[in-house]
């Protein structure tokens, strides 16, 4: 080959690494923009997603008719729910159930993130959160729903966590402000009721357990389902603490003349009952 020509052909050959070195790169995921909530609900179909911005909800399966109206009722599959903790829950106590407008559960946060932002829920109330539907169709019949989390996230992750206590440290002495309950659903109070037990502020956790006792019993009437055990199983707790018998077994004969939510807790209340009339 001619030297000229073997001459060119280098020259070409660097000329072409030199181009390449200085093409910008591709942009990586991290750089990429982030993706809407229809990418994302693909994406958890799959699988759980928990970043900043979408969460899937769990327990759908067992929601689906109010899943299905919700679809009914929002043709573009972009609706607004409302996340509510559930400390009265018997299965876990750190729940949070997603409820739609209507005010129908639709499904749970898992529990490991329940357990990260239930106390949060607790202090700011039930809050509003941006989600969409998908499935729902012929070839995909399940519905699912995932969470637009992120902004909602912010704020929750702004209220502090309450400290706990060393086992070994002493209890330090604490004025507890009154917890007021006119008008507020015992949902709420659990918060409440948590700072009354630590502080041992017996005379006002007997108080306010009293009145959600009162208010699950109302909202149970009204809905036409069984009472969560959770209240009277503190209040009996807090009367066999203090060795008062008759209010132990007063409440738990209360319980026993309701309709019981399913579950594992009612029959150890009812047991706990017949041994204390076996007496």
């Amino acid at each position: 080959m001619p030297f000229p020509l073997l001459a060119a052909l280098v020259a070409l050959s660097l000329l072409a690494v030199v181009i390449s070195r200085r093409r910008p790169a591709a942009r990586t995921a991290a750089t990429q923009p982030p993706p809407d909530l229809d990418v994302a609900v693909s994406i958890t179909q799959k699988v759980r997603v928990d970043g900043d911005d979408f969460l899937a909800v769990v327990g759908e399966s067992h929601y689906q008719d109010a899943l299905r109206r919700l679809l009914e009722s929002a043709p573009d599959r972009r609706v607004a729910v409302t996340l509510a903790p559930e400390p009265e829950n018997q299965f876990d106590p750190a729940a949070v159930a997603v409820l739609a407008s209507g005010g129908d559960k639709v499904g749970y946060l898992a529990r490991d993130l329940a357990g990260r932002w239930q106390h949060a829920l607790l202090k700011l109330g039930p809050q509003p959160c941006l989600a969409q539907l998908h499935g729902g169709t012929s070839d995909k019949p399940h519905i699912g729903i995932v969470l637009q989390f992120g902004e909602l996230r912010q704020a929750l992750a702004a209220v502090p966590r309450p400290r706990t206590p060393s086992r070994s440290s002493r209890p330090a002495l604490v004025t507890v402000p009154k917890v007021e309950t006119a008008g507020l659903p015992h949902t709420t109070l659990w918060g409440d009721i948590q700072t009354l037990k630590r502080a041992q502020a017996h005379e006002d956790l007997e108080r306010v357990l009293l009145y959600c006792v009162n208010d699950i019993e109302r909202e149970a009437k009204e809905r036409g389902w069984g009472v969560a055990p959770a209240a009277y199983r503190e209040l009996a707790i807090l009367y066999r603490k203090q060795k008062r018998v008759d209010d132990e077994v007063a409440v738990l004969r209360r319980f026993r003349d309701q309709p019981h939510a399913p579950g594992v807790m009612p029959p150890q209340l009812l047991e706990r009952l017949r041994k204390l009339e076996a007496r």
